[in-house]
């Protein structure tokens, strides 16, 4: 009984909490998270009780050994619930780090013959740790029917595929002329001349959670789709206004891949890395706890595999479907490696660094020059992509948009985009994003006028050659052939808020000046 008090508070519920955080990244049914109470609660007690019953001449040490990693568990647990560390620099943080080991130290050495009786006791009500999870997970799980991913198109229409590059700044790629720096980033640079290049495009959001759900319907109105579970919870869950609708209405196969945003698999064919069923399903649970409930300035450090192979198997679903794209099909597919942490040099191997966070404390220049060489390869995956790509014979490509849904910024007026309470200077880096477009019949140019991810949903409906329907109400104008309407620069540091209104800047202005907020209504 007290091995399972041991596992369950200082292992399970733990793991528990990670999956519930991000059930947006857990594409899994309800007997996906009862396996997951009977692995990681019971199954792990019985493997401790069963190595223990061989160790007979080691079980005090081993005793020791599970109570340190249990206490430490709850000690971390509170930490991250109660305690704010993603502004504290290295050093701090590495005091927190002893300061934990030190009071699990006191409870395992000191308050050793307390703490068995307490959870002797304890055992017998760890049953309902895992009740509470399966509770939690029940009206999120998914029930997954695969059968979407044979579901056939109806149209021959040519295919469509929206890209989108997590957390990826305009800025990064820059030279100092305002052009994406064609020797340092010569795919992007390719990118940037195959069709239409949306040079002064915006985010309407700070966040993924945000900005995703506004890009896919077209409206800065984001508060009622974030609502009952719906929202980037799930994609289907998206009102049918959504581009994702909108395309299977018209009669489009949709593909989804993403490892961060879930899709329940019942209409679209929906792809994850943390799907249930798979064969890997149960490790790929314990690698994003470790990489989530492991001290991220540790864990990234000298772990960037854990994130890394999850980075990898996203560029090989993306070069693999740009190799066989059907007609009829729309593809959206979601890619991290624009996101932190920075876990790759240029050339695509694992890079152990300090220095891969953009988190308060941390050395911006370093972590901007990790930044760049993640980037860096990046742009190798996207020249491997367009590669795929010179197979489709001209009048049958594929409409292709590559985008990113937000940036970043870490200065002293501009702390990240975690902290929007604390910005005070709205700088380039936030807001600027890459937008291109590219496909049959679109002719190449750079579009300098206002252009914001509200208008993804028309412009792409307009260059696939759908109308947007008298009913369906969007914020945002189709942008392929015509400028907007005059019209504010709406971004929205605080979903709710009002939003901040942002001046149109001249091309000519240097890398790097701030953006100021024009007016706040």
């Amino acid at each position: 009984m007290i091995y399972l008090a041991l596992v369950s508070f200082g292992f399970s519920q733990p793991l528990f909490n990670i999956v519930v955080l991000f059930r947006r990244e857990f594409h899994i049914s309800f007997l996906d998270a009862v396996l997951v109470v009977a692995v990681f609660q019971y199954g792990v007690v019985l493997f401790l009780l069963g190595l223990r019953g061989l160790v007979r001449g080691l079980r005090e040490h081993m005793d020791y050994l599970v109570y340190f990693f249990a206490v430490i568990g709850v000690i971390r647990e509170v930490q991250q619930t109660y305690i704010e560390t993603e502004g504290l620099d290295l050093l701090t943080k590495a005091g927190l780090l002893i300061g934990m080991l030190a009071g699990a130290s006191i409870v395992i050495f000191i308050l050793r013959r307390q703490a068995d009786s307490a959870l002797h006791l304890a055992g017998f009500l760890c049953p309902i740790f895992g009740g509470v999870f399966l509770y939690q997970l029940a009206t999120h799980a998914i029930p997954l029917q695969r059968a979407a991913d044979e579901t056939p198109a109806e149209i021959s229409a040519p295919p469509v595929m929206l890209v989108l590059l997590d957390e990826l700044s305009l800025e990064m790629l820059l030279s100092g002329d305002g052009e994406i720096d064609a020797a340092v980033f010569p795919n992007f640079h390719r990118l940037s001349r195959k069709g239409v290049w949306y040079r002064r495009a915006i985010a309407n959001y700070l966040h993924t959670t945000y900005s995703v759900p506004s890009l896919l319907t077209g409206s800065f109105k984001i508060g009622d789709l974030m609502t009952g579970g719906g929202g980037i919870d799930d994609l289907e869950r998206l009102p049918p206004q959504s581009l994702l609708w909108r395309l299977s209405s018209e009669g489009y196969r949709v593909v989804v891949y993403s490892n961060h945003m879930a899709c329940g698999g019942q209409k679209f064919s929906c792809h994850g890395y943390l799907s249930g069923g798979s064969a890997w399903f149960l490790a790929r649970v314990l690698g994003k706890f470790i990489e989530e409930f492991g001290p991220d300035f540790l864990v990234n450090s000298y772990l960037p595999q854990l994130t890394g192979m999850r980075l990898l198997s996203e560029h090989d679903f993306l070069k693999n479907i740009a190799s066989d794209l059907r007609n009829g099909t729309f593809y959206f597919i979601h890619l991290m490696t624009s996101h932190e942490p920075y876990v790759f040099d240029r050339t695509g191997r694992f890079h152990y660094s300090r220095h891969n966070r953009m988190a308060m404390g941390s050395d911006f220049p370093a972590t901007l020059a990790n930044y760049r060489e993640q980037l860096r390869y990046l742009d190798t995956v996207m020249g491997e992509f367009l590669e795929k790509l010179k197979r489709y014979p001209h009048g049958r490509q594929p409409v292709v948009a590559v985008i990113s849904d937000h940036g970043n910024c870490w200065t002293a007026d501009c702390p990240g985009r975690i902290n929007p309470r604390l910005i005070r200077t709205i700088e380039p880096s936030l807001v600027r994003i890459p937008v291109m477009l590219f496909g049959s019949g679109i002719a190449p140019r750079i579009d300098d006028d206002d252009f914001q991810l509200v208008d993804l949903l028309p412009t792409l409906l307009e260059a696939i050659g759908l109308p947007i329907p008298n009913e369906l109400t969007v914020d945002g104008a189709p942008r392929l052939n015509s400028p907007p309407p005059p019209r504010r620069r709406h971004y929205y540091l605080m979903p709710g808020n009002a939003p901040v209104s942002l001046k149109l800047p001249a091309v000519s202005e240097p890398v790097g000046r701030v953006v100021e907020p024009t007016n706040n209504h």
